[in-house]
């Protein structure tokens, strides 16, 4: 089938880079659908047969990035970001009076704007499981629950905390950083607030998780954002990469 042809045809070009056939058929190989992994290795291995060929390094830092858009626009990178309890009318994007949100007003005026959108819940745990799993919190069954296994308390030493519990989402579900994981994606969470420690189970399917809450106020933006660039820093170039970052500065003045 076309996976095993993709997985000879890497093969091929590792130990040929240099072969016109091997050359040709990985470039219309390209073309088709296939494990993200085995396409990624025909891509390096299309760069550095180019690269050998060229002295010059500024045409060789052009196909560089060449190479890396093509990546890219195959299998593109995903960033999502959730600002908890920040009220839209309070963005100046979206009509408020003043500039409250500056970064996200010049990315409102490239990007495409939703002017109806609503979550499913008015909390962090079950509006989260939501996005993760496209499944209504009445369906994915992570919310306040008296009698659920996800104590508070356990990732806040706090008395009260230990007061707090709620339905973690079940490992079986299946959640959009695992589908990307399965695609040979790089995946990567960066969390503020303590609702989505990992022990809530709205981390699975991240390899890398940076949940580090132990307080009700959660971490600082400035924290989050320092992470997560450290974080895309140490990915290869051509890997497609799905960061998620949340941010919990507005929750309390």
């Amino acid at each position: 089938g076309g996976m095993k042809k993709r997985a000879a045809l890497a093969r091929a070009l590792a130990l040929e880079p240099d072969n016109p056939a091997v050359l040709s058929n990985a470039t219309v190989m390209l073309g088709t659908p296939g494990r993200t992994e085995d396409i990624l290795t025909i891509r390096r291995g299309l760069v550095a047969a180019s690269l050998a060929k060229n002295d010059n390094a500024d045409q060789r830092r052009a196909q560089t990035r060449l190479y890396q858009l093509a990546a890219w626009s195959s299998s593109p990178a995903v960033v999502l970001i959730t600002l908890d309890t920040t009220r839209v009318d309070h963005l100046s994007c979206y009509g408020y009076e003043r500039m409250t949100s500056p970064n996200l007003d010049a990315l409102a005026e490239r990007a495409v704007r939703f002017d109806r959108a609503w979550s499913t819940s008015s909390w962090t745990l079950p509006a989260h499981a939501s996005l993760f799993t496209g499944k209504y919190p009445s369906r994915h069954g992570a919310d306040y629950d008296p009698h659920g296994s996800a104590v508070l308390g356990d990732v806040i030493g706090l008395p009260i905390a230990r007061q707090m519990r709620a339905g973690k989402l079940a490992d079986g579900a299946t959640t959009l950083a695992e589908l990307m994981a399965e695609r040979g994606y790089a995946t990567g969470a960066f969390v503020a607030g303590p609702w989505l420690h990992r022990s809530f189970g709205l981390l699975q399917g991240f390899a890398h998780k940076d949940d580090a809450v132990s307080t009700f106020g959660g971490r600082p933006a400035a924290e989050i954002t320092a992470a997560a660039l450290g974080w895309l820093e140490g990915i290869e170039p051509e890997r497609p990469y799905f960061l998620f970052a949340n941010y919990f500065d507005p929750h309390a003045p």
